[in-house]
Parts: structure tokens; sequence; C-alpha cells
């Protein structure tokens, strides 16, 4: 059971663009819907729509820090139907848009590396 849940979130991580509704697991996996939501539950301890969301959201803040994509491009590739859906989530769960949490990130680059640049330069002296 717990090998299905595994094969499940390995599926969802990998497919985060695809229709992922419990419906569409159901059918891929070959188990009832109801059935699937339960064992989800019970082993995860959250819910499959939960997982899902929280996969997607994890994505997107990956591509936000690590990439110049546009935050279209960003919420079609994690799932998104619409990029408003997609900020309105996003503003939600990680506290800023997405637009602000990449400013932010990016500021924390500089900051990083601006202090390893001194901190090299301390280790020249």
């Amino acid at each position: 059971m717990a090998g299905t849940v595994q094969t499940m979130c390995d599926y969802i991580r990998n497919h985060l663009a695809d229709d992922l509704s419990v419906t569409r697991l159901a059918e891929l996996f070959n188990y009832n819907q109801s059935y699937i939501s339960r064992l989800f539950k019970q082993i995860r301890g959250e819910t499959l729509s939960q997982y899902i969301k929280n996969a997607r959201l994890k994505q997107a803040e990956t591509l936000l820090k690590s990439t110049d994509l546009p935050v279209q491009e960003i919420s079609a590739r994690v799932g998104f139907d619409t990029v408003q859906y997609f900020s309105m989530v996003f503003r939600k769960e990680i506290g800023a848009t997405p637009t602000a949490f990449r400013a932010a990130s990016q500021n924390i680059k500089r900051c990083h590396a601006s202090r390893d640049s001194l901190l090299i330069d301390k280790k020249d002296r």
C-alpha cells in the first residue's frame, strides 16, 4: 500500500502540468477514486489535493528562484490553468506574489554573492 502511494507521489512530481485529478489518478493506478483518496490520506497524512498543490507550489518556487521564465510559463509548467489562479494560490500559501517572491529570492542571492566576495577579499589580505 505504501509503495502504491509512493509511486503516485513520484508520478505526480514528474507530471505536474498534466491532469492530476483524482479521477485521472484512479484510472492510471487502477483503483477507485474513494479508495486512493483514503489510502493517500491514511499513509501521507494529507489529502491527495493538498499534496498536488504543495508539489506544484514547491516546483514553482524552484523555478522562480532558478530561472528567468515568465510567471505565466511557470504557472503552466506546474499545472495551473490560469496565471491569475496560480498567483492567487501562490500568494495565499506562500505569503507573496510569484513576482515578489522571485524579487526577494534574487535579492538574497545578491546579498550572498556580495558576502562571499567580501569573504574572499578578506582571505586574500
